[in-house]
């Protein structure tokens, strides 16, 4: 077959083969080879390398989306129902590097310990039952269907102030000692399951909250169920752990605490809003007659 116009043509898949005689095994993918597919595939910046040519966008997204993210809202919101305002998708070559850089260290661990996986956090406590949710989100292209299992990958929330929220998507989260917030189990990056408990990090002024949904590798866990733990990241790094999971009185809600910056990725900037209340006020019926 033959075409005469390129735009006949979409390379969708790449295929590497050798010939093999006599009844040769074939050797292993060498992990430094130099694929570049490790960028969403969702992304508008998905088409270049980030490891040569830098870029820093934002862009707003599609309402399909944004309805995805509503959908998550609902069902990880412990308290009063929330609306989802906004969102923007970060797309930073330099943060993303740093996160993948980090994930494929955990990955790379695993394999020379010969494990085939983290321990999962539902095997250290309950978590919640959004095995639907995480398959509609897979079906949408939302980056669940990417994150990676092995290493304890997560989707979750970090609430803060507007101005924190752009300062963090720009340069990335710092773990400082002096901090206001994250002291109740040590430094690190706080991060929550339950949308609800990360907007009550969120200053308590009226108008719009804002959080970051972030891609997080959790890898191996510490897990805690005391009230107050300040030296649980201490102790997970003496053992080895990437995160302090807290689940206080096995009551909740349930903290993740990433004890690297380059462990978390702010992949969305999500404005939120108190939901509100449908009218129900009886309203008259109105008749319209359809003239052909």
């Amino acid at each position: 077959m033959c075409v005469y116009n390129t735009d006949q043509v979409y390379p969708e898949y790449l295929v590497l083969y050798q010939r093999l005689h006599g009844g040769e095994s074939a050797p292993r993918l060498m992990p430094e080879a130099p694929f570049l597919l490790e960028l969403p595939l969702y992304w508008k910046n998905v088409d270049r390398n980030p490891a040569m040519e830098a870029f820093r966008e934002h862009w707003i997204v599609k309402p399909r989306i944004c309805e995805l993210i509503q959908l998550l809202a609902d069902e990880t919101a412990s308290g009063a129902a929330l609306e989802v305002l906004s969102a923007r998708r970060v797309e930073d070559s330099g943060l993303w590097l740093q996160y993948v850089a980090f994930k494929q260290a955990v990955h790379e661990k695993l394999r020379l310990s010969g494990q085939q996986r983290c321990t999962p956090p539902q095997d250290l406590a309950r978590s919640l039952g959004n095995g639907s949710l995480w398959a509609a989100l897979d079906a949408e292209r939302l980056e669940a269907r990417d994150l990676s299992v092995a290493v304890n990958e997560l989707l979750l929330w970090h609430g803060t102030s507007r101005e924190a929220a752009e300062s963090i998507a720009e340069r990335g989260f710092e773990i400082s000692e002096r901090s206001t917030h994250g002291r109740r189990y040590g430094p690190g990056v706080y991060l929550a399951e339950d949308l609800s408990k990360s907007i009550s990090y969120c200053p308590d002024k009226a108008g719009p909250k804002y959080v970051l949904l972030c891609r997080a590798v959790c890898g191996q866990i510490f897990y805690t169920e005391k009230g107050w733990h300040d030296e649980a990241g201490e102790e997970a790094a003496r053992g080895d752990k990437h995160c302090v999971l807290a689940n206080p009185g096995k009551q909740g809600p349930r903290e993740y605490i990433l004890l690297q910056s380059a462990q978390v990725y702010p992949e969305y900037i999500v404005e939120i809003g108190e939901a509100s209340q449908p009218d129900v006020t009886p309203k008259q019926t109105r008749v319209y007659a359809l003239t052909l």
